[in-house]
Parts: structure tokens; C-alpha cells; sequence
């Protein structure tokens, strides 16, 4: 029985058929369960999220349900040029999502090298002005065995001290154990006038424990500068009879940290036991002898290797400490954050350089190829259009097999359609 040409016809499906499709396209579909090894980290994890997601909307979208019957894409016609570039999309977005993993992965290690270099400068350093204490406390135990001292001959061991100390910017004091008067000060000449002690906590701390000790930073009463001294004690029958000094000035350690040779946006602070700035290898003069700021000195009990913190001039740094272990003084390093974020900034505007220009590479070739297979296409259509009109058929050929698959069946098409007319103008003609 033959349908009418203006009645619409309608496709019968067997309710069955219509199930094992749906069967079928269901087990035909990707596993998206298994989830690969990147994954598993936080970054990678998310990464597969994303992708994930846009491959499910573009199916839904651009491929319909799946179901056999049209989806929701099917309802709108896309053209080739954005097909392609949703393809092309696609395609470099798993690369994209690789290599900004690897690159993140990269600055994470170089971040790492980083703290770790500036805990092991802490550490060098703290190394070095410790070496230079040990040094010094020699220069002291070798003057303690002075007869001079023994003998009272202040003036003979004041000139002794001094040739010992050659041209050296030091100090030797030699103080009464008992009056804690000074006896010998090698920064004035012998019989100036002298004061007793501008550091009486080191002075009791060495009576205790009979032993030598570094004291925190304090100012002179002699040259009216800040200081820090080496005090040893000497004995005679178990008691303490003089305490002899060394003293040093916070300037022989800003040597120290000079010597070192970073960065100039690096910074080197050298604090005694009380958060008292020693020396630093920035702006010294300016911090000698000020406290660090509060936050800073709970910093120093930190066991952390590495730490966020921020300079004394307010700007964000990586730090670290190390102690002093002749002394109860400790070393601070710090990085600006800058250089230790740089690794990252740096990836970052890489993968966004990547990034751009693999999205217009996309686009430039996805425009190039969307006009090189549309332009045949449209062809086709517009000789398909004359094709009730008698004209002949131009259809160039396309670069591509599937344009001129299509050309050659249009022409066929025509072939017989033409055929058709001739014998139908014939029996007509007949009649």
C-alpha cells in the first residue's frame, strides 16, 4: 500500500527492540569507574574531575542520548566549526591538564630545594660564628695562664692582652671576681678610670656555673657601644677570683654574614638569648642591639626546619633557624616569599602561554579545516538546488573522499532523474 506523499510517516518500533538498543548502547558506553593513578593525588583528582565532566556534557550534547532516538543535541544543528573545535578542545585538554601536573609537581620540588637550602645556610652559618666563638675563648684560655695575673702584675698583663690581640678591634677585661671591679681594660690605656661591669647577668650566670659563657649583646660602659663578651673564670682553691673577658663587637660577626655571599634580598640575623638582634647582614647599624618583634621571637622556639614569616621590613619570607651551640644565641635566614614562589609563577605562566597558544593553533586549524571541508559541502548543496531546474551539474572535486562520494551519488541521482523526465515527456508525447 502506498502513503501519501503529504502524509507524515511514522517509524513502528517493537518495545522490545526498543529496550535491547538501550541495552546495548548502555553496555557500549565508557567505564568512567576506574580512575587512573594521577588521580589519586588532589590536583590530578580534580583534573580528572573536570575532564570528566566536560566529555559527559559534550556527549550528551553534541552525540544525543545514545538511546537510538534523537537526544537533546540532535534537536540543534551545530556547525562543522564549532564541532571542531570542541574536538580540538578535548584533544589538547588532557595534555594541557598533564603537563600543568608536572610543571606544579616541579615548582613543588624546586619550593622544597629552596627551604632546604635556607635551612642548611642557617645552619653553615650558625657553623661559622659558633667556630669563631670556640677561636676566641682559645685566645682567652691561653691569657688566663698568665703568671702576670697570679703575680697582680695588671699593668705587665694589660700590655701582654694587648700585644695578644695584635691590631685586632677586640677587648680584654680582666674584673675582680668579689667587687666585680675592672682591673684591665685593653680599650683604654692602663690607670684610666674604670667601672665595674655593664653586663652583670653573664657576670652571675659564669659564678654559678664556674664555667665560661657568651653573654647577649649589651652596650659598654667603657666605649659607650653595643658588645658581646666571652667570660671565662679563673679559680684558685675551688673559688672564682677574676673573670677574664673577651670582648667583641657586633660588627666582627655583620663580617661574618658579609662573607657568606647571597643574595642581597636574603637576610642574615644573628639574635642572643633574649631576641636581641646581634648583627644582620641588612641594614646593621640601623638594628644592632633592637629586639626582634615579638611574633619573631616565638618563632625562635619553632621545631620546624622551614617557616612562613615575614622581615622586619614587613615583606612575606621563607625562614629558618639554627642554634649557636657554644652560645644561647640562634641564627635566622630568611628568602623573600617572591623568590620562593617564583617556581610556580613561573609554571603557571608557562602552562597559560601553552595554554593560549595551543587554544589559537586550535582555532586557526579548526577555521582551516572547517572552510576546507565546508566549501565542497556547500557546493553540493548549491548544485542540489538546481537540480529541479534542468541545469547541468557542476560539482568540483573535494580533497576529500566522503565530498566527492557524495558529489558522485548526486550526479547519479541527476543521471536518472534526467532519464526519467525524458520518458515521461515521451509517453506524454505518445499519448
Amino acid at each position: 500500500m502506498s502513503h501519501n506523499a503529504n502524509e507524515p510517516r511514522h517509524s513502528h518500533m517493537d518495545p522490545h527492540s526498543v529496550g535491547l538498543s538501550a541495552r546495548m548502547v548502555a553496555e557500549s558506553a565508557p567505564e568512567y569507574d576506574s580512575v587512573p593513578t594521577f588521580a589519586q593525588f588532589p590536583l590530578g583528582r580534580g583534573l580528572y574531575n573536570g575532564i570528566l565532566a566536560l566529555v559527559l556534557w559534550f556527549r550528551s550534547v553534541f552525540l544525543g542520548s545514545g538511546s537510538g532516538m534523537p537526544g537533546r543535541g540532535a534537536s540543534r544543528a551545530w556547525s562543522l566549526l564549532t564541532l571542531l573545535l570542541v574536538y580540538g578542545v578535548l584533544a589538547i585538554l588532557p595534555m594541557l591538564a598533564a603537563g600543568g601536573y608536572l610543571l606544579f609537581r616541579l615548582a613543588q620540588a624546586e619550593r622544597a630545594q629552596l627551604e632546604e637550602r635556607v635551612h642548611q645556610i642557617a645552619e653553615a652559618v650558625a657553623g661559622d660564628v659558633d667556630r669563631e666563638l670556640q677561636r676566641r675563648l682559645t685566645v682567652l684560655q691561653t691569657l688566663a695562664t698568665s703568671p702576670r695575673i697570679a703575680q697582680k702584675d695588671f699593668l705587665g698583663f694589660h700590655a701582654q692582652a694587648k700585644a695578644a690581640l695584635a691590631a685586632e678591634d677586640l677587648g680584654i677585661l680582666l674584673h675582680d671576681a668579689v667587687t666585680r671591679q675592672q682591673l684591665v681594660n685593653t680599650f683604654v690605656d692602663y690607670g684610666a678610670p674604670l667601672p665595674t661591669t655593664g653586663d652583670p647577668e653573664t657576670f652571675d650566670r659564669v659564678l654559678a656555673a664556674k664555667q665560661a659563657e657568651v653573654s647577649d649583646v649589651f652596650v659598654s660602659l667603657v666605649t659607650k657601644a653595643p658588645a658581646v663578651d666571652i667570660a671565662l673564670p679563673l679559680t684558685r682553691n675551688g673559688r672564682v677570683r677574676y673573670l677574664l673577658k673577651l670582648a667583641l663587637s657586633p660588627e666582627h660577626f655583620r663580617q661574618i654574614l658579609a662573607g657568606q655571599r647571597l643574595d642581597p634580598q636574603w637576610t642574615l640575623t644573628i639574635v642572643d638569648r633574649r631576641g636581641t638582634i646581634i648583627a644582620r647582614s641588612r641594614d646593621h647599624q640601623q638594628f644592632t642591639g633592637k629586639p626582634l618583634p615579638p611574633t619573631q621571637i616565638i618563632e625562635l622556639g619553632t621545631p620546624q626546619k622551614t617557616f612562613p614569616s615575614t622581615n622586619l621590613e614587613g615583606q612575606p619570607v621563607i625562614a629558618a633557624i639554627a642554634p649557636v651551640p657554644s652560645a644561647s644565641w640562634q641564627v635566622r635566614v630568611s628568602a623573600p616569599f617572591d623568590v620562593a614562589q617564583a617556581p610556580l609563577n613561573r609554571s603557571t605562566l608557562l602552562l597559560t602561554s601553552a595554554a593560549l597558544f595551543a587554544g589559537l593553533l586550535t582555532m586557526l586549524l579548526g577555521i582551516f579545516f572547517a572552510s576546507s571541508i565546508s566549501r565542497p559541502l556547500r557546493s553540493i548543496a548549491g548544485a542540489a538546488q538546481t537540480l529541479g531546474r534542468g541545469h547541468d551539474l557542476l560539482l568540483p572535486r573535494a580533497s576529500y573522499k566522503e565530498a566527492n562520494l557524495v558529489s558522485d551519488a548526486l550526479q547519479t541521482a541527476a543521471a536518472e532523474l534526467y532519464k526519467l523526465r525524458d520518458r515521461e515527456r515521451l509517453v506524454v508525447g505518445e499519448s
